[in-house]
């Protein structure tokens, strides 16, 4: 049974001397970010939400496969680091806020399989079609690095937008200090919805200020910022845009999200998924997470669609008929 989002522990760590904390040892320092609450829950289900800053100068580089699969990540700031490994922080499907360097180098695999990132990274727009890995899997490193690299500016134009707007409102105030405030008129802001040509812009009542800068600061693009939203709302969104893959189903939807997909990201059944032909005995074990004996019975190993070891169906002509 997966922990409900809202009751994991919410856990802020700091490494400032990585070598005397964690002996220089990323598996260490990982096996730390994923001990929170951890009882006997597979090493697959969240147990907390952690948010890591690892602020040590001397760390430069954050090793391959530093935070693989650590379900337990929510968000990682790393300020001081330059190199990003290879497949640093892929499967951590959890993971939704990364802070980098604007020049540092990221391996062309870091952050593949990272779910929910890649929602967020295409509900603002961001291409997350990559190139396929080994497994066949999509990986959705570049976008999600060029997704990253913006969040990082538009973060920080955030206070300086907040800023902005509240000096423009102030400058826009009705003017009763006026020559004719005197004789108890008061001269109209210069920004008023009240003029015609404005509400021609805008309608009327709305905060033209913010209307404006949100063109120069990015306030809202695509479906906003959404790093707040629960899991069960951003499977939402993930369905929505179709970004759920079908090649992800036994490596990481049925584990994070709960649910499998067919090839156009609906949600999908076994039941269905066998029916329809979506499994084969080429695809049963990377896609989908069974395993095919030497009989041909194909079975649910790890107890993704049921009970653990059930047997689901049965190799035909290649195909997973119904057993």
């Amino acid at each position: 049974m997966r922990p409900a989002q809202g009751t994991l522990q919410e856990v802020k760590l700091e490494v400032k001397d990585f070598a005397a904390e964690y002996s220089s040892s990323w598996a260490l320092l990982r096996e730390k970010v994923d001990s929170f609450g951890r009882t006997e829950e597979k090493a697959s289900v969240a147990t907390a939400r952690v948010h890591l800053t690892v602020l040590d100068l001397t760390v430069k580089e954050l090793k391959n496969h530093a935070f693989s699969a650590c379900s337990n990540l929510v968000s990682l700031h790393l300020p001081n680091i330059e190199v990003i490994g290879g497949f640093a922080a892929a499967d951590s499907h959890s993971l939704n806020e990364v802070k980098l360097r604007p020049d540092v180098k990221i391996a062309s695999n870091s952050f593949a399989y990272c779910l929910t990132l890649e929602v967020l990274a295409n509900s603002c727009g961001f291409k997350t079609e990559g190139k396929k890995t080994s497994s066949g899997r999509n990986n959705a490193t570049a976008g999600i690095t060029r997704y990253l690299h913006w969040r990082a500016k538009m973060d920080a134009n955030k206070e300086l937008f907040l800023t902005t707007t509240s000096l423009l409102k102030l400058c826009n105030t009705v003017n009763k200090a006026s020559v004719l405030g005197w004789f108890g008129f008061d001269l109209p802001m210069r920004a008023s919805t009240a003029v015609r040509v404005m509400n021609f812009l805008i309608s009327a009542g709305d905060d033209i200020t913010r209307h404006i800068l949100s063109f120069s600061f990015g306030v809202k693009v695509g479906k906003g910022d959404l790093r707040e939203l629960s899991k069960e709302k951003l499977l939402e969104v993930g369905l929505e845009t179709k970004v759920l893959r079908m090649e992800n189903n036994g490596w990481g939807n049925k584990q994070f999200w709960g649910v499998a997909v067919d090839g156009e990201g609906k949600v999908v059944r076994l039941e269905k998924a066998i029916g329809g032909g979506l499994i084969t005995r080429a695809n049963s074990n990377w896609v989908w997470g069974l395993t095919t004996k030497m009989n041909g019975d194909v079975v649910d190993r790890v107890g993704h669609y049921g009970e653990k070891g059930t047997i689901i169906g049965r190799i035909h002509r290649n195909m997973v008929v119904p057993f």
